[in-house]
């Protein structure tokens, strides 16, 4: 069988061989469905990236607190992670040490930074809640050893 070439047109594909003869419209139509779909599929296959809430935590925990020098995940600080595959979105659930905390503008703007370097991540949003209020216990046992609660 000739090779053919494929144009892709803005609402149809046109199909022919390399000697310009335009074939018969069964052969055309079910050589455009089967164009169309592999198309797809490669682009399917590129473009998606499966973003985990491990990923999610593991950029988190890149951002830290100026004030006490620890990452707001080991400081407790997230309490949840959501994550919507097909829009590429993740809302970032999370709390600070207190409401009047005067660092939650910098928060706002690291948090979705360090997140958006997750490749698929298009949009994130901070849910930022007071309940249940953070209290020292959050705070994880490596993070208490660094501070010097724990020995």
């Amino acid at each position: 069988m000739w090779q053919r070439a494929y144009k892709f047109r803005p609402t149809r594909w046109y199909a022919r061989d390399l000697r310009g003869v335009a074939f018969d419209q069964q052969e055309l139509s079910l050589e455009i469905f089967v164009a169309q779909n592999f198309l797809a599929l490669r682009i399917l296959c590129y473009t998606h990236y499966m973003i985990t809430k491990e990923q999610v935590l593991q950029e988190l925990k890149k951002v830290v607190d100026p004030e006490l020098n620890i990452n707001i995940v080991d400081l407790g600080l997230i309490y949840g992670v959501g994550i919507d595959q097909k829009k590429g979105k993740v809302d970032v659930t999370m709390t600070l040490t207190t409401p009047g905390c005067p660092l939650s503008i910098v928060f706002e703007e690291w948090v979705p930074a360090a997140v958006k370097n997750i490749k698929g991540v298009k949009d994130v949003k901070i849910n930022l809640v007071w309940e249940p209020p953070w209290d020292p216990d959050k705070i994880s046992d490596e993070a208490k050893e660094s501070l010097g609660i724990i020995q």
